[in-house]
């Protein structure tokens, strides 16, 4: 992250002292702690300004930072909803709590049940034989 160096915040309060575009409230403020010494004051002024801009740099800064780190979450939270729905899709995942239908046992298939018997039957032929 860019930061904002010192020397461009001075650029920016000379550039607003050179076009005498002063923020009232501070420039009285200033004079008064200057007790009316104009080259004072407006050493006091910069002062202000300075404290002003830095916070100002600073609470745009924690901005960007809480701005980011938010776009940061929700992109996670996207990228895991979407490989959840693909593994969804894939019938990987069987999570989903709000499903009405239940999942059907399967019916046993007629060799499971026929191939014990046929089983049997050949070890009793071969019984027979051999004796």
């Amino acid at each position: 992250m860019e930061t904002v160096s010192r020397e461009q915040i001075y650029s920016i309060i000379a550039e607003e002292l050179g076009n005498d575009h002063y923020i009232q409230d501070l420039r009285q403020k200033a004079l008064e702690i200057a007790e009316g010494n104009p080259s004072k004051a407006q050493e006091v002024y910069v002062e202000y300004r300075l404290k002003q801009l830095e916070e100002k740099i600073r609470e745009s800064e924690q901005s960007i930072r809480s701005l980011r780190e938010t776009w940061k979450r929700e992109n996670e939270q996207r990228t895991q909803e979407a490989h959840r729905l693909k593994l969804k899709e894939r019938s990987v995942l069987r999570t989903d709590w709000n499903q009405t239908e239940e999942i059907n046992p399967r019916k046993a298939s007629n060799w499971v049940l026929f191939a014990p018997v046929v089983l049997v039957g050949v070890v009793l032929i071969y019984g027979l034989v051999i004796f």
